[in-house]
Formats: structure tokens, C-alpha cells, sequence
């Protein structure tokens, strides 16, 4: 049975009842067997694997349990992915069959692209249904689902479309509209299909979304009267963004409302919010204790939930490492995100520490009957060094290429910090701080010259800042701080700080 025959014939109902009620063993034994199955699946029909394989010195024999499977070294973009042909790193080195190429930058500039198969968008779609069905309530109102993605070859715009065609013809009333980017087509779908369906949801960046809210209020257009769901991925966002993104927006709930996805071109959909992670997030946000007994940080991270038939996490060196059948299958893959797992016991236990029953808050805040019982994995992100915004990725070898631009040399000594910030109205901004040179005065005349610079050399590197660019002008323009040579704050002498 192909995949999209598996997808129309599988359950969803029976999926939630496992999914709400199956213990900690039991996914950790389906998780475990899946990734020792697919490192024997890749080591005899991935040419890329076997010959990384070979290179490392693995026998593929020798790997009998998940105590051998964790000394396999890790693959990433550069031992892997970058070394080889893309065909090479396919099942069969066949990418003809492939359904969809993406693609991504990378850190270098360079593009990565990214076959999807039709078993990544079966993944997908069943995470999608089960979302449909116990949170966003497809299943009985008709919906106009909005991909607000960026389309073309971006991944989040294409593979959300393919996956949600799949599930609306298993016949949810599920309707399609794919405006992209493009605020005015979203609005004008809006404005002109609300009162034809029980509800709208919109798939999008978060900043995007919220400034295609803001531009439908500038434009008269009352959210708060419309039946409103929100998905969001890209990036996480904090608990007090989704506050006043509700109450602008008029959620009905804001633990069901309002989902947020990790996902990323090169695995797919990894994890995503639930009304569970979205609670512990909510508490963490208000208790540092809380925050630091549950992820080791008072910091808080994006906190998901995965399948464990799909995905396998290891924690190695703080970084997560997963293994997953993506469109080019992947075994002990360092994401480089920084984060880690729970199991749903660990979760009680460590709330039961701090004297919070996890049952007795679920039911107090009407969302026992959605709690899966599946792991979580949670992440601060991909290190300090690299930005976000809307959606794309400001990594560190950007914004060095930047400064090394002639003008900027003789003024600077190319230290940056560079950080995205939420603003008052809950917009986002990259800000960028720099070190000027000694001796070099801040002026209004270097300020403009750094910034116009960024905006003249990330497009040449970055496709996405380049499309985002032309889509929203100055919206993504850095603000710039220009600090004093050595300043002890930002640049203290003696230390190197590339990044933030």
C-alpha cells in the first residue's frame, strides 16, 4: 500500500486514544525500534550513509541495541549533507521519485535543497489530522485554511499545502487558499470568503501574521467578529506575544487557538504545540523555579510535542540530535538546536515536585480531555550567535560577510551582537550592535552606512531575506547601535564576541 493509500485508510480516532492513554515504555520502545530500523534501511539502500558508514568505520552488523546505536557518530550539513550529491543521500540514490524539492540557504549563503517523498507528506498530514481533530476542530466546520507561508521553494508554504490537500480529500471540509506572503490577497480572501465558512485559519510566521492583522485593522477589518484558528512555525515567540495576539485577535482559547510548529526544510514537521505545552510554557513564563526544574534554565524554550513512531531525539552536548524518515532520511542528525526531551512521567514527576498536580491544573483549566501523553522536546533555539525574523534565519556568517564590506572596514572592527526584539506594538526588529573602530566617532552618517550596507549585502546571500525584502521593505530593515571601541557593556576589551 503506497502512502497516500496508508494516510486515507489510517484512523486519527484511534491515533488520539493511543496518543491520550499509552505509557512512557510503550513509546520508547516504538521510538528506539524505529530508529534502529531505519539505520539498517539507510545502511544498505542509502548510498550517502553507507559510504559515510565506511568512511567512520561502522559496521552496520555491529549495531545490535540502542547502546551501539548511540556511538555511531553523528551526520550534519557538513559531514553529511554538503558532502555528498543530493541523489546519493535518497533511498536507492533515486531522486526522480521524489514529490517536491525545497530549499534553504544555509549558513554559507549556499543553497541546500530538499526532496520530499510521499511517506514525509503522509507524516505530515496524520500530525495535521490530529491537530484537525482534537484541537482546530476541522472535523465539523467547514474551513478556509490560509497558507500565509512564503511559497515557491520554501518548505513550510509548499509542504503544509500538499499535506492539507491529502487531508481534504480523506473528506474533512477543508478548503485551501494559498496567498503566501502577499498581505493584500490574504486580507482580500478574508474580507470576501469569512461569512461562507464556519471558521479561518491562518498558517503563517508569526510576525507575518501578526502584521497582516495589523494591516486588516488600519484597513477597518474587525477580527474579533470572525471565527479565527491560528498555526504558526518559523520561530518561537513568547507567552506574552500570544496574550495580546488573543486578545487583538479575539481567541476563544488561547491554549487551542494559537499552535505554534518546529519544523524545518530539512526534516519536515518535527513537533508542534499542544494545549499541554502551551500550559507548561504559560507557567514557566511566570515562575522562574518552575521554568529552571522542568528545562535546566530560567529561560523559556519552545516546548513541543512529537511522534516518537517518527522522530527520535538524543540529547548530546546540549544539542539535539534526531533521527527521522525525511524526504532524505536522516540518522543521528545534529540539528544544532539546543534544547532536550521529557517523557510525560518526567513531567509529572517534576511538577509533582513543586507540589503541582498536573491533572488536578488540566481540569481546572478545561483541557484534561487534550492531554496527550506523548514525549516533548523543547529548544532555546540554535545557539546565541544567529537572528531571527519572519520566519528566516540571520546567521552569524551573514552578518560577518556584511562587515567585511570595504566602506564598513575602516570604520568598524566587525565584533556585532545581533538579536531580534519584539517592539511595543509587538512587531519584530533585528538590531544590530556594533563596535566601531577606536578612535571612530558615533555619527547619524554611520549609522545609515551599516544599515543601508546590510540591506545592499544579505539579499546577494540570502534568497529568503531577499524575497522578504521585496515583500516588505523597509519592516525588515536592522535597527543599528553603534558602540564606543571596547565599550564594557556590549565589547569589552580582550574578549572576542562575534555574535548573539
Amino acid at each position: 500500500m503506497d502512502s497516500y493509500a496508508q494516510f486515507l485508510a489510517s484512523s486519527a480516532d484511534d491515533r488520539l486514544v493511543l496518543i491520550k492513554s499509552a505509557p512512557d515504555g510503550y513509546w520508547q520502545e516504538r521510538s528506539e525500534r524505529m530508529a534502529l530500523d531505519l539505520f539498517r534501511r539507510c545502511a544498505a539502500r542509502v548510498p550517502a550513509y553507507r559510504d559515510f558508514l565506511h568512511r567512520n568505520g561502522v559496521d552496520p552488523a555491529a549495531i545490535r541495541g540502542m547502546d551501539d546505536f548511540a556511538r555511531i557518530p553523528a551526520t550534519d550539513k557538513e559531514n553529511y549533507i554538503n558532502h555528498y550529491p543530493v541523489d546519493q543521500l535518497c533511498w536507492d540514490g533515486e531522486l526522480g521519485r521524489s514529490r517536491l524539492i525545497a530549499s534553504s540557504s544555509g549558513s554559507t549563503g549556499t543553497p541546500c535543497f530538499w526532496p520530499a517523498f510521499d511517506e514525509q507528506t503522509r507524516h505530515t498530514a496524520e500530525a495535521w489530522e490530529l491537530l484537525f481533530r482534537d484541537f482546530l476542530e476541522v472535523r465539523n466546520r467547514s474551513t478556509l485554511f490560509i497558507v500565509a507561508f512564503a511559497m515557491g521553494l520554501w518548505a513550510a508554504g509548499t509542504s503544509t499545502m500538499m499535506a492539507n490537500e491529502w487531508i481534504s480529500r480523506k473528506g474533512y471540509p477543508l478548503t485551501l487558499a494559498t496567498p503566501g506572503i502577499h498581505i493584500p490577497d490574504v486580507l482580500a480572501l478574508v474580507r470576501s470568503m469569512h461569512d461562507r465558512f464556519d471558521q479561518i485559519v491562518i498558517a503563517g510566521y508569526p510576525p507575518h501574521v501578526k502584521t497582516i492583522i495589523d494591516a486588516g485593522i488600519r484597513d477597518d477589518l474587525d477580527w474579533k467578529r470572525l471565527k479565527l484558528r491560528f498555526v504558526f512555525t518559523g520561530e518561537a515567540f513568547t507567552e506574552r506575544w500570544r496574550t495580546r495576539f488573543a486578545e487583538q485577535t479575539g481567541l476563544d482559547n488561547i491554549l487551542t487557538d494559537a499552535l505554534n510548529m518546529y519544523g524545518s526544510a530539512d526534516i519536515g514537521m518535527v513537533a508542534h504545540e499542544t494545549p499541554l505545552t502551551i500550559c507548561l510554557r504559560r507557567m514557566a513564563a511566570e515562575d522562574d523555579s518552575l521554568a529552571t526544574a522542568l528545562f535546566g534554565s530560567d529561560r523559556v524554550p519552545a516546548v513541543n510535542q512529537y511522534n516518537p513512531e517518527t522522530r527520535y531525539f538524543e540529547t548530546v552536548d546540549g544539542r539535539l540530535v534526531v533521527t527521522a524518515p525525511s524526504g532524505i532520511p536522516l540518522v543521528r542528525y545534529n540539528t544544532r538546536d539546543i534544547g532536550g526531551t521529557l517523557t510525560y512521567g518526567d513531567l509529572e514527576t517534576r511538577l509533582s515536585a513543586l507540589g503541582i498536580g498536573l491533572q488536578a491544573k488540566t481540569e481546572a483549566l478545561g483541557i484534561a480531555q487534550r492531554i496527550w501523553k506523548t514525549p516533548l522536546v523543547y529548544l532555546f533555539g540554535r545557539g546565541k550567535f544567529a537572528a531571527s525574523i519572519y520566519g528566516i534565519t540571520i546567521f552569524p556568517e551573514y552578518t560577518k560577510w556584511i562587515l567585511d564590506a570595504p566602506e564598513l572596514t575602516r570604520v568598524l572592527t566587525g565584533k556585532f551582537v545581533i538579536t531580534t526584539e519584539d517592539t511595543d506594538d509587538l512587531r519584530q526588529q533585528l538590531r544590530l550592535r556594533v563596535e566601531l573602530a577606536e578612535g571612530v566617532e558615533p555619527t547619524g552618517r554611520t549609522r545609515d552606512l551599516v544599515k543601508s550596507v546590510f540591506v545592499r549585502e544579505l539579499p546577494r546571500i540570502s534568497s529568503e531575506y531577499r524575497a522578504l525584502l521585496q515583500d516588505m521593505g523597509d519592516r525588515v530593515h536592522p535597527a543599528i547601535d553603534l558602540h564606543p571601541f571596547g565599550d564594557p557593556e556590549h565589547f569589552p576589551k580582550d574578549i572576542v564576541k562575534k555574535g548573539a
